[in-house]
């Protein structure tokens, strides 16, 4: 099944150019801005802070990934503090039975 994601992306011709009438087509609204050969715009060449929704994408998934690890990581810590507390309470009843058999035992 393919994903109707795919169709709304515009398409690069061979000279590396934005498709004519996409969001990226900036000669087309009289923008004196060029894209170049590595899919730049000159705007964006001159200014590296520039918003370039082609980055977001990738810092989206990145973030994305971030966030997905920071849960997992806590997740993780709070079986190690369940898991610490099961083995206190498991070695309480351990004292606890050992206490009760020499009660037991000797009485």
């Amino acid at each position: 099944m393919k994903s109707s994601l795919r169709h709304e992306k515009p398409s690069i011709r061979k000279t590396g150019r934005e498709a004519p009438g996409s969001e990226f087509d900036l000669d087309r609204r009289g923008s004196k801005e060029t894209i170049n050969d590595q899919g730049v715009s000159s705007a964006a060449a001159a200014n590296p802070m520039a918003f370039d929704p082609r980055k977001m994408k990738r810092n989206s998934a990145i973030d994305v990934r971030r966030e997905l690890c920071e849960k997992i990581h806590a997740k993780m810590q709070f079986l190690e503090e369940d898991t610490r507390l099961m083995k206190e309470a498991i070695l309480d009843c351990v004292k606890d039975r050992d206490i009760l058999m020499s009660e037991y035992h000797a009485g």
